[in-house]
């Protein structure tokens, strides 16, 4: 089985109209968006075999944060996963090794969620209301995590994933309340 976890960029900052897009950082929302979400990854011991994030700043910044109470794991920043199509997203997956049972994507709408949605064919048990959520938008800083019955990362097509979770920055807050 195959574990693809996608992660939208948490909430980058438009104050300063000279910056380009791809220069933007995280706001204040974002960064605590972020950090909330590594400590709440860290809590479930969560592990990827690899992590390829775009080289956009917002991306990176998120990178950072999420992975600061995580345990060490191998990361990569790519040109290709920045302003992306869902199609090119799906070929930069079905690229990576083989050797890689669990990966984790760190990019951008509206690739990241029209790969998303293209990609399940169904919820886990559980995660019906996640799929709901899902399909309604995708929230800066969520993660998504798709299952796939396959034994090669070539494998993976539309309509094939099982969604195990979408887990919101709104989720986490919700849940410390």
């Amino acid at each position: 089985m195959k574990m693809l976890h996608l992660l939208r960029h948490a909430k980058s900052d438009w104050a300063n109209a000279d910056l380009g897009d791809h220069e933007r950082p995280l706001n204040a929302r974002g960064t605590a968006a972020a950090k909330a979400m590594g400590s709440r990854l860290a809590s479930e011991d969560f592990r990827v075999d690899a992590i390829f994030c775009s080289t956009a700043t917002r991306a990176r910044e998120t990178f950072r944060l999420l992975v600061k109470p995580l345990p060490r794991m191998p990361a990569t920043f790519h040109d290709e996963l920045y302003m992306v199509s869902p199609g090119e997203l799906l070929a930069f997956i079905r690229s990576v090794a083989d050797t890689h049972q669990s990966i984790m994507l760190i990019g951008h709408n509206p690739a990241t969620h029209a790969l998303a949605l293209s990609m399940i064919a169904r919820a886990a048990t559980g995660a019906g209301k996640s799929l709901a959520a899902l399909k309604e938008k995708y929230s800066t800083g969520a993660l998504c995590t798709i299952g796939f019955e396959v034994a090669q990362w070539s494998e993976v097509s539309p309509r094939k994933g099982t969604l195990v979770r979408y887990l919101r920055p709104k989720d986490l807050t919700a849940e410390s309340r």
